[in-house]
């Protein structure tokens, strides 16, 4: 044993302290905080912490010996964190040394650690070995330990010069050697030699795994491979594949324990390929031949391996046919090795996919390798040679340890690094860099097998970590990327077009042709006449042009992936582009050109085409042509089955048509559903789309066309500001106004029409699927009264199948879960006669009865022998027997006693055909005309009947005291055990962990519950599974038991279950499907659109022109559709799934209850205000990019939220956005015209005003505490602490609004120049305000030239100078010059006030002017601010962000105080905040709960 006798590292020195005095928790080396390059002293540290208690002094030699090791592994502490933890370490040494000396037992170290040493191993390692039942994990690390332990001894002797060691330490020191390599760690399956007697490995299943992966003959391993192994025959197929393929020998995965080294890749994938293998083996059907007849002659079964290997390489044969190569899986013709050759395949690929790292997540790359390497491993084993050296074919990157990891994954690896650093966590665009789906697209073109293998380095692939040195240039090229190959995520708007052109298509044609028909004035029904049908066929002319913008956006969205596609994908985006543009300019030419002047050939040719209604022949020909490829992709549409096998085809044909239409990708190919699914989903969207269009024909589109004419004949318009276009014609800015939200409505609204109809069909289907039949316990229980009719009726033959025959086993084995069924009732049955008769004659004649049943059941002469028409009567009389024994009325027990009379009555003499001897011998005769009443009645001193029966108590505490054997509460309490037991009772009704616990191994027991129904024989069934569960000792000791053979199925299973539960609680993922985000913002943005048309109207005076112009007309459709409800309030339909759920299932007045409940408890308010959040951050995200996840409030909230809080969360997606709302709706009630009394103002805006109040008041009508005074002060000095807060460089954002307004600006700092232009150009809207106000104002006097508005501008650069001169004196006087800064704004002050008075006096100004003037120039300053911080990299190269930053700290207090102010009225009225409390903890108050003190508890937590 050299490495013994060698011994360990020397400890060399005694600590000397650090110039470093930091210090370091004591817990530092016990928690796995020990850095990543010390990594193998962990478990040094480990075993220090464990016996400290015991032996300081031994514990304090182990910390100095991983000190010393420390140091050297790292000597100049350059690794990360290194030199904190040494230095903590050897604070931690001076301090314990002291005090580890005194408690030491023996005079010496060496004596102290070899005593305990050998105390350690004799005392504990020894004992647990002798144990029968010893757990592996305390063995496995119990050897650990005295391996370290003895590490340590053989250091300290070589520091004390002790230079013996005493023999029974050597051969205790080799014993654990030994037992180390014995006792690895292992995931599920103990494969060493010590794991043999494991019940997992008694399944014969896993033994054939095992022994099949074990098979290794005719494999030639290198000479040098682990000799001594090769040997002993300790190899198999997986170690051939490390030893040729260089696959990891070692890696510190820390998953047994914290300093356990798990073996390598080859030893998880062992346990996964025996598993997989294991688990298909057991499901297999029929069941293969017993495998257990000689233990020489285990054979796996090859639907097993069959089975598996076409999961494992479906996909790589899949991706081979798609690239047009043969697949590397060859197997040989004898069929001793095929079965080998299969294994080592599987385990080839499991050993590349398991050592791939993120590489997993390119599934073709790993097929790539695969590939290549799978061709290697066929030319070894059939010994081919290579043309080249003439030599036997070598694998390519050969077998030493780690040349997989680092010559394939590595190289890889680095790819992916570079362009995930190219990201910069998502800051940068997507077009710029490869994530690992479009790295994984290099593989789907056979292309890639450019990279050859061993693959290039100057491959393609590898272009972004390639550094090109020029030849004769003393720089070097900067790498490339390696580019994408399909789709580019290009970030812009049009997406949302491009995404779905055919839906955007198909309605703004649908759009056209309503309202052309509406504008011709005709019925729908007379669409066929000449001028009509000209003017609908004009929608091809739209189509064309929709299809030239759909090839533009195709080409230019994917243009920077243009370098990796090929030509011809290049070549087919060109050619769209021309063709569309050649039909975008052909068929209008067509439609106006007549064909009058054509030449006379062609007239001759089209002489059978005669105008259709007008329409030219030419025309109707190109149209024709055009629509071909529609016409072929309705045909593929119609029959999914035929696109299915075109998109896999494949014929050149069908890939050049397909060229054509579409980019051939791996991805995505024949997903069709069936035909039958098809035609439903077509008639359901057809229903759906035809209801659509109707409506918004009659309601939206066909009453705004008269009002929309009459608009338009309008001439003499008396604008109230200043009109660029005053002769302007049609008058099209009133028209777009009036349009644009209808226009915008017809877009959205398909999402509530499909609320509706999936309603309608859910409500059929689950009408017919009988949801919500059974909606109550009592309706429930009525059911079970009909239960023995049906029985009856499916059990008992008719005459008709009396004629035909019948069996009851045949009846059985067509229903498996009626047999179970009937065999439980049946066993039930005898189990409730045999615990209620007593009598000794009453069981003898029971029993006779019973063994004539079962004996014609197995004949098959049950029917021949028992009459069926009594069997109604006999179950009638065993249900009211049930009934009395659930009651255990002492009273009844004659009635008991008759009833079982008359069962026997009825069995005796009314069933049994034939006459039993047994029963005559004791006199009861069937044919004895008098009856026995003296069975059951209990004549003897013994009674035949106990009644009550001797049952279970039937409450759970009862249950309890009965299972502990425990007569009162005393007898719990005197046994430690029974009160653990009382624990965990309580906890199991109280505590949510212990339930999860106990939920977790309900797992477990399902799993053994499962495989004894799979497992078990008939006789062990009737036996019962608790009967299994509850195993005799020998049961226990034999491997071969079927309580062994249920434990090793559940350790086989239970694990990977409970591992994927962990996995998925580490998950986090949401997703958001964008035709919702498009609904979601169509909703708001049509409130936009429609308040800023209305305000367009108001202030340029058309709206109050035209409505004098509709009432002078009497005009009645004109003034109705000038005040128009919004249709918004449509999206009150979204409800209608929920309703018809609730009603399906709990009664439709339930429904309605609910709904009614649910307004009451502002669930409205709710939604309104998370669509708010929805919609800001989709937005934010589609112009600017950076998505992430976002916080909804969806949670229950019982601690008070602070007012800081609230603004900082909700102060951009719902303040800003509300007060934007509600100033159009004041500007609107203040110069609008439509509305012209209250109610029609509100009746005109309600929808508005409510979306308004949600998203400015939500946050704090569903904070807890929210109007409660107290808390108002609080929030407010809390509030304006916060926004007064400079901040600065470390400052979080909920301690200064400065760094809060820096971090909502961020998304402008990586946005692209469309992003800030886009965010320019939707703040030119605020200026609209001041451009229409200032003309209304007094001082305006009428004028309504543009210098009006020019010199407003002057209120505007005026405040900006007083801004910036208060800015400025702030820093240069505030500090040293008080007085002069005062004295600044006093005259600033001071200006101000005779600048009004000026105005006051001769200007006419007043005091509406005063707060109109606010309304006008706040906007105006708000859009000046967002513009700037657009463009904050020119403004602050002037100087200007200062005053920029000054001007939204003014208007952030601005809106606090808006937002405030109401809040702080309403906390005045204590009745609001007990209204509060009431509405948000209503079913707690209904429970009783005392709501103040869980608000008192959130108080006392801040």
């Amino acid at each position: 044993m050299s490495n013994l006798e060698s011994g360990p590292q020397v400890l060399t020195r005694r600590p000397s302290r650090s110039a470093a005095t930091t210090v370091f928790s004591t817990e530092v080396f016990d928690n796995e905080v020990v850095p990543s390059s010390l990594g193998s002293i962990a478990h040094i540290l480990r075993v220090a912490t464990e016996i400290e208690a015991e032996r300081p002094r031994v514990a304090y030699l182990c910390r100095f010996y991983a000190f010393e090791k420390a140091h050297r592994l790292d000597p100049s502490s350059s690794g990360r964190g290194v030199r904190q933890f040494k230095t903590a370490l050897l604070q931690r040494l001076e301090r314990d040394n002291a005090s580890s000396l005194t408690s030491r037992v023996k005079k010496t170290d060496a004596r102290e650690i070899e005593s305990f040493y050998r105390q350690y191993y004799e005392h504990y390692v020894r004992a647990l070995d002798k144990m029968e039942e010893a757990d592996r994990g305390q063995l496995g690390k119990a050897y650990q330990t005295a391996g370290v332990l003895f590490e340590v001894l053989w250091a300290v002797n070589k520091t004390e010069k002790v230079e013996e060691v005493a023999p029974e330490i050597i051969a205790a020191a080799r014993d654990v050697q030994e037992k180390k390599e014995i006792y690895v760690p292992y995931n599920i399956l103990p494969l060493d030699s010590a794991g043999a007697s494991q019940s997992i490995m008694q399944l014969e299943e896993v033994k054939a795994a095992v022994a099949a992966l074990w098979n290794t003959r005719g494999l030639n391993w290198p000479t040098a491979f682990e000799q001594h192994r090769q040997k002993a025959g300790d190899l198999d197929l997986l170690d051939w594949l490390r030893a040729m393929f260089g696959f990891q020998a070692l890696i510190n995965n820390g998953f047994w324990f914290n300093s356990c080294l798990q073996r390598d890749n080859v030893r998880n994938q062992r346990e996964h390929l025996i598993l997989l293998l294991a688990n298909n083996h057991i499901r297999l059907h029929p069941k293969p031949e017993p495998l257990n007849k000689a233990c020489a002659n285990l054979s796996l079964d090859e639907r097993a391996v069959d089975a598996v290997m076409s999961s494992l390489f479906k996909n790589y044969k899949t991706w081979c046919k798609y690239l047009g190569r043969k697949h590397s899986l060859r197997l040989p013709q004898g069929p001793q090795e095929v079965q080998q050759r299969k294994m080592l395949y599987m385990g080839l690929y499991l050993l590349i996919w398991g050592e791939a790292a993120n590489v997993r997540f390119m599934p073709e790359c790993l097929c790539y390798i695969f590939h290549n390497m799978a061709y290697e491993l066929h030319g070894l084993l059939a010994g081919n040679v290579s043309i080249v050296t003439g030599e036997n074919i070598k694998p390519s990157y050969g077998g030493d340890d780690e040349a997989f990891l680092r010559k394939v994954i590595t190289p890889l690896y680095r790819v992916i690094e570079k362009e995930a650093n190219n990201s910069r966590n998502g800051q940068v665009p997507h077009s710029a860099w490869c994530n690992y789906d479009d790295l994984n697209e290099y593989f789907w073109s056979s292309d890639c097998f450019s990279l050859g293998w061993p693959m290039r380095d100057d491959g393609n692939f590898f272009k972004s970590t390639r550094d090109v040195a020029q030849a004769r240039k003393a720089y070097r090229k900067k790498s490339g990327s390696t580019g994408k190959s399909y789709f580019v995520e290009t970030r812009t708007f049009w997406h949302i077009f491009r995404s779905y052109d055919r839906m955007w298509t198909f309605y703004i044609l649908a759009l056209q042709a309503m309202t052309i028909i509406a504008w011709s004035g005709v019925s729908p029904l007379n669409i066929f006449q000449k001028d009509i049908l000209y003017d609908l066929s004009s929608i091809f002319i739209t189509a064309a042009f929709l299809r030239f913008l759909q090839s533009i956006l195709d080409l230019f969205l994917n243009f920077p992936g243009y370098h990796r596609w090929r030509f011809t994908d290049v070549l087919r985006n060109l050619l769209k582009i021309v063709v569309s543009f050649a039909w975008a300019i052909v068929l209008p030419l067509f439609y106006v050109h007549s064909f009058s002047m054509g030449p006379d050939k062609i007239k001759d040719v089209l002489s059978f085409l005669r105008q259709v209604k007008g329409i030219p022949p030419l025309y109707i020909v190109a149209v024709a042509f055009y629509l071909l490829p529609n016409l072929l992709a309705a045909v593929l549409f119609i029959f999914p089955m035929l696109r299915r096998w075109i998109e896999n085809s494949d014929w050149h044909i069908i890939r050049f048509l397909l060229w054509w239409s579409q980019p051939r990708i791996y991805v995505g190919r024949g997903m069709h559903e069936s035909q039958f699914a098809l035609i439903k989903y077509t008639i359901f969207w057809v229903l759906l789309l035809c209801s659509k269009f109707a409506f918004s024909y009659f309601i939206q589109i066909k009453p705004l066309v008269k009002p929309t004419k009459d608009i338009m004949s309008i001439r003499r318009i008396q604008y109230v500001w200043h009109e660029f276009f005053p002769n302007a014609k049609n008058n099209y800015g009133a028209v777009v106004s009036l349009w644009a939200p209808v226009i915008l409505i017809y877009f959205m609204d398909t999402q509530i029409w499909y609320a509706i109809f999936s309603t309608l069909y859910g409500g059929v289907v689950g009408a017919f699927d009988r949801l919500g039949e059974i909606r109550t316990l009592g309706m429930l229980r009525s059911r079970f009264q009909s239960l023995p009719g049906a029985f009856n009726t499916y059990l008992v033959p008719s005459d008709k199948m009396k004629k035909r025959g019948f069996s009851f086993s045949k009846r059985f084995a067509e229903d498996e879960y009626m047999k179970c069924a009937v065999i439980e009732c049946y066993e039930s049955f005898k189990v409730v006669l045999s615990t209620l008769v007593a009598g000794e004659n009453e069981k003898r004649i029971i029993g006779i009865i019973i063994k004539e049943i079962e004996s014609n059941i197995s004949k098959n002469t049950f029917l021949a022998n028992f009459r069926m028409g009594s069997l109604p009567t006999l179950c009638k009389k065993f249900v009211e027997l049930v009934g009395i024994l659930k009651d255990s009325d002492i009273s009844k027990r004659d009635i008991v006693v008759l009833l079982l009379q008359d069962m026997l009555e009825v069995i005796t003499r009314d069933m049994m055909v034939n006459e039993i001897r047994e029963l005559v011998e004791l006199g009861h005769s069937n044919k004895d005309s008098v009856p026995r009443k003296q069975l059951f009645a209990g004549t003897d001193p013994k009674p035949a009947t106990v009644f009550p029966p001797v049952v279970t108590a039937q409450w759970e505490e009862q249950n309890f005291m009965e299972r502990l054997n425990c007569k009162n509460d005393h007898e719990v309490w005197e046994i430690e055990e029974n009160i653990l037991h009382l624990r965990h009772w309580v906890s199991l009704r109280g505590q949510t962990l212990c339930r999860t616990v106990r939920g977790m191994m309900y797992y477990r027991r399902a799993l053994k519950l499962q495989a004894f129904l799979d497992m078990a024989s008939e006789s062990e069934i009737l036996e019962g599974y608790k009967a299994i569960t509850v195993p005799s000792e020998e049961d226990k000791k034999s491997k071969r038991s079927l309580y062994a053979q249920l434990e090793a199925v559940a350790d086989m299973k239970f694990t990977y279950v409970a591992t994927c539960q962990n996995y998925g609680n580490q998950k986090r993922s949401g997703d958001r499907r964008a035709t919702d985000i498009l609904n979601l913002m169509m909703v708001v943005l049509t409130v936009y659109v429609f308040l800023y048309g209305r305000l367009y109207l108001s202030l340029s005076g058309l709206e109050q022109s035209i409505v004098k112009f509709a009432r002078a007309k009497g005009n009645n459709p004109l003034k109705a559709a000038m005040a128009s409800q919004s249709l918004v309030q449509l999206g009150l339909l979204m409800a209608l799934p929920m309703v018809m759920e609730i009603g399906l299932e709990r009664g439709f007045r339930t429904a309605l209850g609910d709904i009614i409940i649910m307004q009451l408890q502002l669930a409205a308010v709710f939604f309104t205000f998370s669509l708010g959040t929805k919609v800001h951050y989709f937005g934010r995200t589609i112009l600017h990019g950076g998505a992430k996840y976002r916080a909804t409030g969806r949670g229950f909230v019982v601690r008070h939220e602070k007012f800081a809080e609230n603004y900082r969360m909700y102060s951009r997606s719902h303040f800003v956005k509300g007060l934007e709302l509600m100033m159009l709706l004041i500007a609107y009630q203040i110069y609008g015209s439509a509305a012209s009394d209250p109610i029609s103002y509100i009746l005109f805006t309600f929808s508005i005003w409510f979306l308004v109040v949600s998203w400015l008041f939500a946050p704090f009508l569903f904070n807890p505490s929210g109007f409660e005074w107290q808390k108002i002060v609080d929030d407010w000095e809390d509030w304006t602490k916060w926004i007064s807060s400079r901040g600065g460089i470390g400052v979080p954002a909920n301690k200064s609004w400065q760094s809060w307004w820096e971090e909502e600006q961020e998304h402008l700092q990586f946005t692209g120049f469309l992003g800030r232009f886009w965010e320019i150009f939707l703040s030119l809207r605020f200026f609209l305000y001041q451009y229409g106000i200032v003309y209304h104002l007094r001082v305006a006097n009428g004028n309504t030239s543009i210098i009006v508005y020019g010199l407003s501008w002057l209120v505007i650069v005026a405040a900006m100078i007083i801004l910036k001169i208060v800015s400025m004196g702030r820093k240069k006087f505030s500090a040293d010059f008080q007085l002069m800064f005062r004295l600044l704004k006093l005259f600033l002050f001071i200006g101000f006030i005779v600048t009004l008075g000026i105005l006051f006096t001769f200007l006419s100004l007043t005091v509406g002017d005063i707060f109109a003037s606010l309304l006008a120039f706040m906007p105006t300053g708000w859009a000046l601010l967002q513009i700037s911080q657009a463009c904050r990299p020119v403004v602050k190269a002037f100087g200007m962000w200062g005053s920029v930053k000054a001007l939204g700290r003014g208007y952030e207090y601005i809106m606090g105080l808006t937002i405030f102010a109401p809040v702080t009225i309403l906390a005045w009225f204590p009745f609001v905040s007990e209204f509060q409390t009431r509405l948000l903890f209503n079913q707690a108050f209904s429970r009783g709960l005392q709501i103040q003190r869980i608000l008192a508890g959130g108080k006392k937590q801040q």
